[in-house]
């Protein structure tokens, strides 16, 4: 038989065969479950309705399966369960299953329809909607609508029972809205009843770094932990990245140096520039498999300017503060993509991997959804001191914010006269507003006063900025 014979042949028997070991492990789950349902304080019903919504094995050939639990065939939130098998028997249990919960379901058919329920969302969520459109129609329970002025994507809309917290349960749409107003990526449940929000959550995790959190040393060669054995030689590409190389925390903890062929073959085994599975890059700029880096300068949302290391992928551009960020955005897309990839590489190894939803596009036929490579932003216009990611589930793409990092020590005013007040001053930046010119601003700053004040010395002048940047020029009062 030729190969190509061989390899059509492996790919029309590879479902039949993915078919019967699902099979399989169901007929394995269903019987476990039956067995012990009664010392688990599960009922007959409880255990009746479910489905497998994901499984993968490991390299050690443990097979874990994620089910949940249906009422009316209607998946109820949150109830799940998890199953470790090694040659077909269970051998670990995690269990999130609720009892008696069917007992007091409503019926499976909502009042309000999807479009009803997202136009209900936004209005508790102080969105203003547009137009609502169904895209796509999957059955009566799964619908995509269009973005409806709310979102940066179509919502998916999906009719579920959510748990009231109460023992009952609440026929509701489950919607997905990543808006287009704030930062927050909402998954919601909105009563099919009552339009009521019963439920929100945000995929985006923003950071935390409360009062001192930056008043002691720490140096990130204390966290490392030695990494599993298994990592392949390094994949000789030709690429170069000047960066801040792990486990170097900041500028402040070492040098900005030229890091050579640093995809881990195994990871990414073509890469960190291939979507295609076949050798050679496909992007010569910073986007790849498991990450696309770019500026997002204007708070668009959508991937802006990004880096070209030409055809040898070299990526060596300069970092010099204390210049204008935008002096230095290449280094820093580039830091951002070398960064992300690394801890994809690295992860990788510990389990984090394409069965298991990491972030890729093309996952090399090694189970999991693609097309959820991390969506990288640098510079980001949306806010500052933070930065946030949000993680959807397996075949969406997490999308990472990282913002400019300001502090009150940061010597954005400067005074050039009169003498006696002439020099540097610290100052804090506003939280609210547009964020500082890239190009100071030089004034003259006027007293001024109320017009029926005694005191006021006639000056009309006003100093339009609310946030003041640069060489500022004081005039004295005796001039007005």
């Amino acid at each position: 038989m030729s190969a190509l014979l061989r390899s059509l042949s492996f790919l029309f028997l590879l479902p039949v065969a993915l078919s019967v070991m699902a099979q399989e492990q169901s007929t394995v789950l269903r019987n476990w479950l039956q067995e012990r349902h009664a010392d688990l304080g599960l009922s007959e019903t409880d255990i009746a309705e479910w489905t497998v919504t994901s499984s993968s094995t490991d390299r050690k050939g443990v097979t874990y399966v994620y089910i949940k639990q249906l009422v009316n065939d209607l998946p109820v939130h949150g109830a799940v369960a998890n199953f470790a098998l090694r040659g077909g028997q269970v051998v670990a249990f995690g269990d999130r299953l609720l009892r008696n919960v069917a007992s007091d379901a409503p019926g499976p058919v909502p009042a309000l329809d999807a479009v009803q329920a997202v136009r209900r969302a936004a209005r508790q969520l102080d969105l203003p909607i547009t137009a609502v459109r169904v895209l796509r129609k999957d059955g009566p329970t799964e619908l995509l609508l269009g973005p409806s002025g709310i979102s940066h994507d179509p919502i998916p809309a999906r009719l579920i029972y959510q748990p009231d917290g109460m023992g009952a349960l609440r026929l509701a749409w489950d919607l997905t809205i990543r808006s287009s107003h704030s930062t927050n990526w909402w998954n919601l449940a909105v009563d099919a009843a009552t339009g009521a929000i019963l439920r929100t959550s945000d995929h985006i995790v923003h950071c935390d770094h409360p009062e001192g959190t930056f008043a002691r040393p720490h140096n990130a060669l204390d966290d490392l932990v030695r990494a599993p054995s298994g990592f392949a030689p390094m994949l000789l590409d030709g690429s170069g990245y000047r960066v801040f190389a792990m486990p170097v925390e900041s500028p402040a903890h070492g040098p900005h140096a030229l890091v050579v062929e640093p995809a881990d073959p195994v990871a990414s085994p073509f890469g960190w520039h291939d979507v295609d599975g076949v050798a050679g890059a496909e992007f010569t700029i910073t986007q790849g498999n498991n990450v696309f880096a770019s500026e997002d300068l204007a708070d668009t949302d959508i991937p802006g300017y990004s880096p070209d290391g030409g055809p040898t992928l070299n990526f060596d551009f300069p970092y010099s503060p204390p210049e204008s960020p935008l002096n230095y955005l290449d280094a820093a897309i580039t830091n951002l993509f070398y960064t992300c990839n690394v801890l994809h590489d690295v992860w990788h190894h510990y389990g984090f991997d394409e069965q298991s939803g990491n972030f890729q596009t093309n996952n090399y036929g090694n189970g999991g959804s693609g097309n959820d490579e991390v969506i990288a932003q640098a510079q980001d216009g949306g806010g500052t001191n933070n930065a946030n990611f949000g993680t959807p589930p397996d075949g969406e793409s997490g999308r990472m914010q990282m913002y400019l990092w300001r502090t009150s020590a940061d010597s954005t005013l400067f005074v050039n006269s009169p003498g006696s007040l002439e020099g540097v001053y610290g100052n804090a930046v506003a939280g609210f507003g547009p964020p500082l010119p890239q190009i100071p601003i030089t004034a003259d700053v006027v007293l001024v006063q109320d017009d029926t004040s005694p005191f006021n010395n006639g000056c009309e002048e006003i100093l339009n900025g609310a946030a003041v940047s640069g060489r500022i020029a004081l005039v004295d009062r005796g001039q007005c």
